[in-house]
């Protein structure tokens, strides 16, 4: 999902590259509904991780294995920081989109 992220963050960084002036707000819509489409994709993806670890390390402790990492804590994973991060821009992008509509009807 990173991966995604980083074309689509690179594809919105060429058109604003490319723009001489303000982009249009349908841009900023798409970039937002994206951002917030994958980041939401990833914690869904991490809190399956920490699932599958915690049934894996149950597994572990009977059969007497005690390797397998803990990662119970989803807020010492740079991945679930990372997701957020791409959701908090995903909201400013949506707000900016909104704030770009308006002014196409002088509302702000």
């Amino acid at each position: 999902m990173l991966q995604i992220f980083v074309a689509v963050a690179s594809a919105f960084t060429l058109a604003i590259r490319v723009s001489n002036s303000s982009l249009e707000w349908w841009i900023y819509l798409a970039a937002g509904i994206s951002f917030l489409t994958i980041g939401w994709s990833m914690l869904r993806i991490g809190d399956g991780i920490r699932k599958n670890n915690i049934s894996l390390a149950k597994a572990a402790a009977i059969i007497g294995d005690d390797s397998i990492p803990k990662t119970s804590n989803k807020w010492r994973a740079v991945s679930h920081w990372i997701a957020l991060s791409i959701n908090v821009t995903g909201v400013v992008f949506l707000v900016t989109a909104y704030l770009e509509y308006c002014k196409l009807f002088n509302e702000v």
